[in-house]
């Protein structure tokens, strides 16, 4: 019970940041949006890039794209304030549920 009230908590304390591939035929923008919708949280970005599923991560279009853009994303969002206070709680928390499953 408690372990559930933590996880809706940090559905809406979460940073997400969602990025879809353009010619994505494994996870289409149609199957990725919605997580976007179900998390709670208000700081959430999704970004679509040119590619398909492993172009996006591998390979020169990845390194001209989505890697900046990842970089970008962490550099913003480890700089916030909120960020700062939040991160220890909640690495604390996801290293527990991680350290008890068996």
């Amino acid at each position: 019970a408690v372990e559930e009230l933590w996880r809706r908590r940090l559905r809406t304390l979460l940073t997400l940041l969602s990025v879809v591939a353009e010619h994505d035929h494994i996870v289409p923008y149609a199957a990725a949006h919605p997580l976007m919708e179900q998390v709670g949280s208000t700081d959430k970005e999704e970004v679509m890039l040119k590619g398909g599923h492993v172009s996006l991560v591998a390979g020169p279009n990845a390194v001209r794209r989505m890697w900046p853009a990842l970089a970008g994303w962490l550099a913003r969002v480890e700089a916030r304030p909120s960020w700062q206070l939040a991160a220890e709680p909640i690495r604390a928390f996801l290293a527990g549920i991680a350290f008890n499953r068996h």
